[in-house]
């Protein structure tokens, strides 16, 4: 499949949606953000936010399983 092919059925899957709603300038914003972001991995932030759970996690998860052994006990 060639570009022309992609382009081609690009073209006849949007012959169907309504016309875009937004002015040219928002409209250029939001394609800028959109190059700038894309093809970069997540924020460092929710790789910190999944590590800060996993650490409750497993801290409640072994309170849990001490206070299971003390009730055996």
């Amino acid at each position: 499949m060639t570009d022309d092919d992609d382009a081609a059925r690009l073209q006849k899957l949007a012959g169907g949606l309504p016309p875009v709603d937004v002015d040219p300038a928002r409209a250029a914003q939001i394609a800028q953000v959109a190059r700038r972001d894309v093809g970069h991995g997540p924020p460092r932030r929710r790789i910190v936010e999944a590590v800060c759970v996993a650490i409750l996690v497993g801290a409640t998860f072994a309170w849990a399983i001490f206070k299971v052994y003390e009730a055996l006990r």
